[in-house]
């Protein structure tokens, strides 16, 4: 389940259903319409970073300390929201949308679910922040995961591989949380050519939380060189399992690997196991 991280050390009660996800969404609307009707103002570049599984109960940022340093102690925390559902793709798609869990049809991480399922991407793929930010001038770049179930068609050549609507640079996994060994589906805003990338097992080239942030960097530069404003997304897999680290933090993670060995499941799976919430399959 994602989650997004605002401004300036302070600490909010929020209510309401997905308050986090919509209040993302209408924020980087209203940054967008409230400029676009001032000729005089220079539009913001708006810069959304996105982190997988960041929760209180998995504990998904204790072993995350720059995160927390840098972004959580400067910024603002809900201490007490509601997520309408607290699932990766319907979350995902709500921060991209706007709209809540009955309104654009996703149950879960499924096809079925409609987790970049037909109707996903004949409605509301249409119609999100992307699109509405492009059309008002702005240059967008995404990078990283998008949604669970995003592939190519079945028997597409690469350049029928999707790319949704409303972005000029384009990198996303394709399926769910990975480090190595993954695939994306990329357009570089240059020539517009769609094409796969097979990522391996290489620290140096494919380790994806560094190529998620070295294309980020990649579309701030090349975007600060036109005078259009830039909306950039970058969406980390981490700290998501599998949860692998860099190697360089590769033993800065041994009391974890110690703890789950002694209580023999990870908290995760202690968390679903003691609310019964979960059939042995899921476990």
């Amino acid at each position: 389940m994602p989650k997004s991280i605002s401004n300036r050390g302070n600490r909010l009660n929020g209510r309401g259903s997905s308050l986090s996800t919509i209040i993302t969404y209408w924020l980087i609307l209203l940054s967008i319409q409230a400029h676009a009707q001032s000729s005089s103002t220079r539009r913001p570049n708006i810069l959304l970073l996105l982190t997988d599984d960041q929760d209180v109960v998995l504990e998904g940022t204790k072993y995350m300390p720059r995160l927390r340093q840098l972004m959580a102690k400067q910024g603002t925390t809900f201490n007490n929201f509601f997520v309408h559902t607290p699932v990766c793709c319907p979350s995902r798609a709500s921060i991209l949308s706007g709209r809540y869990l009955h309104n654009m049809a996703m149950t879960d991480n499924s096809i079925d679910g409609n987790c970049y399922g037909t109707a996903w991407r004949a409605n509301t793929e249409k119609k999100t922040f992307a699109v509405i930010a492009q059309k008002a001038g702005y240059q967008t770049a995404y990078a990283g995961k998008y949604l669970n179930q995003y592939a190519c068609r079945k028997n597409a050549g690469e350049k029928d591989c999707p790319v949704p609507p409303g972005w000029d640079r384009w990198m996303g996994l394709i399926g769910n949380s990975r480090y190595y060994n993954c695939l994306t589906i990329n357009r570089n805003g240059t020539d517009g050519n769609v094409y796969v990338k097979q990522y391996g097992m290489s620290y140096e080239d494919d380790y994806f939380s560094d190529v998620v942030a070295n294309m980020t960097i990649r579309s701030i530069r090349t975007f600060s060189q036109q005078e259009e404003p830039f909306l950039i997304v970058a969406a980390w897999p981490a700290p998501h399992a599998p949860c692998a680290p860099a190697p360089q933090d590769k033993e800065s993670f041994l009391a974890v690997k110690r703890r789950e060995r002694q209580t023999g499941m990870q908290p995760r799976n202690r968390m679903l196991k003691s609310t019964g919430c979960c059939g042995k399959s899921e476990l």
